[in-house]
């Protein structure tokens, strides 16, 4: 399955589309094969900063099991992800 997240500016949709995925194939292992999510952006600085999925405490409110805080901001913690 190929999920596309077109003006996915920062990245934090494509982010929470591919971790709700890993939760559903964890609790479904073998429901869905070979699942891929694009994030597209006409902007290439934003696709950069998407790439390196650091995020704000306001961006990341609530916490979340994927994010791990480093210093002032929060980053993707699963190489992969």
């Amino acid at each position: 399955m190929r999920i596309w997240c077109a003006a996915c500016s920062s990245g934090q949709e494509p982010y929470s589309i591919s971790m709700t995925t890993s939760e559903y194939l964890q609790s479904r292992p073998g429901s869905l094969r070979d699942v891929q999510v694009l994030g597209t952006d006409i902007s290439g600085a934003v696709l950069r900063e998407a790439k390196e999925a650091s995020y704000d405490s306001l961006a990341v409110a609530g916490g979340c099991r994927w994010i791990g805080a480093t210093g002032s901001s929060f980053k993707k913690a699963i190489a992969g992800k």
